[in-house]
């Protein structure tokens, strides 16, 4: 009795481990092969039903069915009041048990085991999708809710579109399953952290602890989250702890994202299989690409790629998510791609299915196959699922599909006791079978090779023919071990594993052996002309007469991998190395180079385990997939005529922001450590009259470092005229050097100034002088100290000072000040909990009577007295006295030295509105665990009786667009880059496209923690613009140093100006490299993680008002 506790009854089962489920009056209970459903008044059996393989698994229910699943997919739909068999999905293996509870929801079940997770109809049993999960997912709407070990991820239902992911603190591996009401998620951690999400963005409205681990298992006592009468009760561990809601329930509506426009393609020359065509030839002949290349985008997609597809003015790929391996979280997502500039025009959608799939293209459908052989098709347009279609089950026995008209082939492994493989044609319309499924003596994992009327596959010691309508066998002869083949010329080209070099090539109409091959990955042809990779060594042959003829061979840099092809005359072949050559096809020689960041594997055809790499050529587009890194190259001709080089800095026909910067390096020698001096009293100085009484944001922006270690560079703002009289430092900063040398800091330094409009009585104009001046800490005696890095192109990297009027504070403020020259202190910090650096001085309260977008900007000089602990500062953000929320963070490195300030910034953009009070402060904390004996300090100097200024900033612009920003918190990395070649961070995310209606000035603000894991290789990062779809280039630059120590990131900020002017499209990105070439050494962007999050890098375009 649940009100008293006292007994009604009791019966004894099985010794099972099942959670029994009470509905319908009845209590259901899955044990010992067998389902048994138990009346509630006195628990005698109403019915029993067998189950194959059954095990102890606890069911869905509804009112009309129950639903199990037990190992190897076996699912079963029972009648709820009767117990007769509805449907049973019975897969072709047995196994033991491992507790995955289904999920029933909007006619959909979700099961999930050891042996892939599926989507199946409900009513019927068909299967639907497929998707990634260890425990339960959640839903709520049209949203489903999956943990993938590490990660929370928001899927569409109706498309498996993830819509965005949660890594909270990086502790969500192991814990209990999702939750979700009133548009909120609930997710706990191992760490005893529990979040509350809001369901369409994935941000955090909440969140609170547990006091002790939450956890979920798969065995008894099954633990998870609920949600009911108005609390949330949460099992951690020997805890049970229930939190009560204090805010309203907010409905949340959903409406899928319209697929962005892409750029429209008219030309037939697109690649829609694995290695380029349906006959895997490698080959594109009538493309336009022509070397020299140049590098379109890069995305770095954190985990591995896989071949591209190019058609219809996307590029399509699949990616392995991030659930460790062995686990039923793996899964890859197919995305989909504007050629263009590479952002997302739809995807990822979720494929489940192991860490394995690939995709073939036809007719505007793309054809996407997991690991489980579920087979989906896809609208290539909107990413919607059309049809989805069980092959075969031979789960780990895959191979890429292949589309050929109006057909999808696939081919593989059975898995059953009696072995064999089999070939399937399926209807591209809706996935019925166009015939009936071929079966073979052998497997393999052979792409299916198609022609007009004929499908090759190879299998375990068979090459087979079968009729491309029918499915009937043409012949069937001996082979080699079921790799891909390769159609060419009228003869079919069969690889296996240790057959090289006796690979065998077949007449393509009667399977008669010709001859023999030497080959490792797929050759590529193009005519009589066949190239052939084996043993890091690529020759091309003249095939016209078998055993063909060597033209030339090539071994580039000895690392030769990857599979190649032909382009245009050009064959293009990817190193180890992350090298990636374009050869004359006539005479071997190298016409274009270059490294893609990222080392090149081969396409291992035998392992499951990862997805099926490669290059793709097509639409004026090479697409190649290395590593965890796709980027795009385009012919790279003179630009046209109509482009033209971007306007750096405020042009005479705009009046705000003042504007200097100056591309030399400027040295200064023998500081006294106390006396200013210019840096350079023409080039960075402004002179400025204002129209109206202002308050002004003044900025100065330098690549600062030294030859002599122990010497840190100081970087000032000076004012004079009006009330600041003959010139005084309003703001400064330090840089350090001594922790090294040759170490550039990409210094910022802010500050606010107050000037004042012409006399409102006489008229009189008031003009001030503002300029950047240096100085060394200390004296510094045969000591030189520079400003300006490089040169690249003989240019040293910008030095900047810009001057934004704003309006003078009214009710609402802007700008907002916070700032202080104290010196602050922290000891002992536990390296996760952030601590206020001065809740009195450092802290912003805004409240606005409109929607803004509000710019933050925080500048502190952040040091240690210990290495190896870094010093991490935050900007927080709480709305009408919640919670305080993490907007933005930078780390700054103490690992290479001590006494070594870094001029620090970080920067965000923040949408707020009217009816709400919203209180920044700014917080730091070590970068990990440090003893009371270890203290981190803001503040450098003093130079006279002030440190410098810690500050925190808010300002408004009035421009007619609101700030633009783009920002991403994952780290990336960059291998063994050239020193010369800048490399796309991911413009993917890290881009922004603009337009504007008036010329206008707008101010970039770059913001990125740079760092090294190998000394001496120092970090570049850039803005580049493309400008009408022409050629990017380089906007502005600076260096990060990574000479002076490992593992020290540089809280790196860039700043520019460009005049934009009506007409032009404007397209931005953020690029890196080294410093010089870096063969073997790794630069990375993103410090952390904080709650599974690097620290963000990010772009903000920021128009600025005229100043009238």
């Amino acid at each position: 009795n649940a009100a008293t506790g006292a007994l009604l009854w009791s019966v004894t089962t099985y010794n099972g481990t099942a959670s029994p489920v009470a509905a319908n009056g009845l209590v259901y209970i899955s044990y010992s092969n067998q389902m048994t459903a138990l009346h509630e008044s006195d628990g005698t059996v109403a019915w029993t039903s067998p189950i194959l393989h059954g095990d102890d698994t606890t069911p869905a229910v509804t009112a009309t069915d129950v639903y199990v699943n037990y190992a190897c997919n076996h699912v079963y739909d029972l009648n709820a009041t009767t117990g007769a068999i509805v449907w049973h999905d019975d897969a072709p293996c047995e196994g033991g048990g491992t507790h995955q509870t289904p999920a029933e929801y909007n006619g959909r079940l979700y099961t999930r085991s050891s042996f892939g997770n599926y989507t199946w109809n409900a009513t019927t049993g068909a299967a639907l999708a497929s998707f990634s999960a260890n425990p339960p997912p959640a839903f709520d709407g049209a949203l489903g809710f999956f943990l993938t070990a590490r990660t929370l991820q928001a899927e569409d239902l109706s498309t498996s579109r993830i819509l965005w992911t949660f890594r909270g603190d990086d502790q969500l591996a192991g814990t209990s399953a999702p939750v979700a009401a009133n548009g909120v998620v609930y997710i706990g951690s191992r760490s005893g952290a529990l979040y509350a999400l809001n369901q369409l963005t994935g941000a955090t409205v909440w969140s609170g602890s547990a006091g002790a681990p939450i956890g979920w298992a798969a065995d008894i006592p099954f633990s998870g989250l609920a949600i009911g009468e108005g609390l949330l009760v949460v099992p951690a561990s020997n805890r049970l702890v229930a939190f009560a809601g204090t805010g309203t329930p907010t409905p949340v509506s959903y409406a899928p994202p319209a697929a962005p426009p892409t750029t429209p393609y008219s030309g037939t020359d697109q690649a829609v299989a694995y290695q380029v065509d349906v006959a895997h030839s490698g080959a594109q002949p009538s493309d336009s690409l022509t070397p020299p290349l140049r590098q379109q985008w890069a995305i770095d997609f954190q985990n591995p790629v896989s071949y591209p597809l190019i058609a219809g003015g996307k590029v399509f790929v699949t990616v392995v998510n991030d659930a460790p391996a062995n686990t039923n979280a793996e899964g890859t997502a197919l995305y989909a791609l504007d050629e263009v500039t590479g952002h997302s025009v739809w995807g990822p959608s979720d494929l489940g299915g192991g860490l394995w799939s690939a995709a073939t293209y036809e007719n505007g459908r793309i054809f996407a196959q997991n690991n489980d052989d579920l087979l989906r098709g896809f609208d290539a347009g909107t990413g919607n699922q059309v049809w989805a279609a069980q092959l075969p089950w031979g789960q780990d026995e895959v191979a890429p599909p292949t589309a050929r008209g109006g057909t999808v082939y696939s081919a593989g492994y059975l898995h059953n006791s009696g072995g064999g493989g089999f070939v399937a044609g399926l209807k591209e319309a809706d996935g019925t079978p166009s015939w009936l499924t071929y079966d073979s003596t052998y497997g393999g994992r052979s792409s299916p090779t198609a022609s007009g009327s004929d499908v090759y596959v190879s299998t375990a010691f068979n090459a087979i023919d079968v009729n491309a309508s029918t499915g009937q066998q043409r012949w069937n002869v001996a082979g080699t071990s079921g790799l891909t083949t390769v159609l060419a010329g009228g003869r079919l080209y069969e690889r296996g594993p240790g057959y090289t070099p006796n690979n065998i090539i077949h007449d393509a109409s009667t399977g008669q052996k010709l001859g023999a091959f030497d080959a490792d990955p797929p050759p590529a042809f193009d005519g009589s002309r066949g190239f052939f990779l084996s043993n890091n060594t690529l020759r091309a042959r003249d095939m016209t007469m078998l055993p063909g003829s060597t033209l030339w061979s090539f071994v580039g840099d000895g690392g030769l991998i990857s599979a190649p092809l032909v382009v245009h005359g050009i064959v293009y072949i990817g190193s180890g190395s992350g090298m990636l050559y374009g050869l004359d096809e006539s005479t071997g020689a190298t016409v274009w180079s270059a490294n893609v960041g990222s080392p090149f594997t081969g396409p291992d055809e035998q392992n499951y385990g990862t997805t099926t790499t490669g290059m793709a050529a097509g639409e004026g587009l090479l697409v190649v997939a290395a590593g965890s890194r796709l980027l795009a190259y385009v012919s790279g001709s003179a630009p046209p005529p109509s482009c033209s080089p971007p306007v750096v800095g405020a042009s005479a026909a705009v009046s705000n922001p003042y504007s200097a910067s100056s591309t030399r390096q400027y040295q200064l020698a023998d500081s006294d450590g106390q006396s200013w001096q210019a840096l350079d009293p023409q080039a960075l100085s402004l002179t400025v009259a204002p129209p109206r009484d202002a308050m002004v944001l003044v900025t100065g922006n330098a690549d600062l470092w030294t030859a002599n270690a122990g010497y840190n560079q100081d970087l000032g703002l000076w004012i004079s005229g009006g009330d600041y009289g003959s010139g005084q430092v309003v703001a400064w900063k330090e840089s350090g050097g001594f922790a090294g040398t040759f170490s550039p800091n990409a210094a910022f330094v802010q500050g606010v100034v107050t000037l004042k409009g012409p006399d409102a009585n006489t008229g009189a104009i008031t003009t001030y002088t503002l300029r950047l001046v240096w100085k060394s800490n200390r004296p510094a005696h045969g000591v030189t100290i520079v400003a300006g890095a490089g040169p690249i192109n003989g240019q040293y990297s910008p030095t900047r000072l810009t001057a934004e009027l704003l309006n003078l504070p009214g009710p609402n403020g802007n700008p907002w000040v916070g700032s202080s020259t104290s010196q602050y202190s922290l000891a002992g910090s536990n390296g996760v909990d952030w601590q206020p650096v001065d809740g009195s001085n450092l802290t912003l309260s805004i409240t606005v009577g409109a929607s803004f977008r509000l710019l933050l900007s925080a500048n502190a000089d952040l040091w240690t007295e210990v290495a190896g602990f870094n010093q991490d500062l935050g900007i927080f953000a709480s709305v009408n006295g919640g919670a305080d929320q993490l907007l933005a963070w930078k780390e700054s490195g103490g690992f290479a030295g001590t006494f070594s300030p870094n001029a620090a910034t970080v920067h965000a953009v923040y949408s707020i509105g009217p009816g709400n009070t919203y209180r920044f402060s700014l917080k730091w904390k070590t970068n990990r665990p440090a003893p009371p004996s270890v203290r981190i300090h803001a503040g450098a100097g003093p130079w006279g009786a002030t440190y410098s200024s810690t500050s925190l900033l808010a300002w408004l612009n009035a421009a007619p667009r609101d700030a633009v920003t783009a920002v991403s918190t994952r780290q990336y990395l960059l291998s063994g880059n050239d020193g010369s070649s800048w490399v796309p961070i991911d413009d993917a995310v890290l881009s922004r496209t603009v337009s504007t209606q008036t010329t206008v000035a707008a101010i970039f603000h770059a913001n990125a923690d740079l760092w090294t894991a190998t000394a001496g290789y120092n970090q570049d990062l850039a803005i580049f613009v493309s400008i009408n779809a022409c050629p990017a280039q380089l906007v502005a630059w600076k260096e990060s140093g990574g000479s002076a120590g490992t593992y020290s990131p540089n809280a790196a900020f860039l700043q520019s100006v460009m005049t934009l002017e009506p007409g032009n499209r404007y397209t931005f990105t953020l690029r890196w490299k080294a410093n010089r070439p870096a063969s073997g050494a790794t630069i990375a962007v993103g410090a952390g993680p904080v709650d599974g999050r690097y620290s963000p890098t990010t772009l903000t375009i920021e128009e600025v008002a005229a100043a009238s």
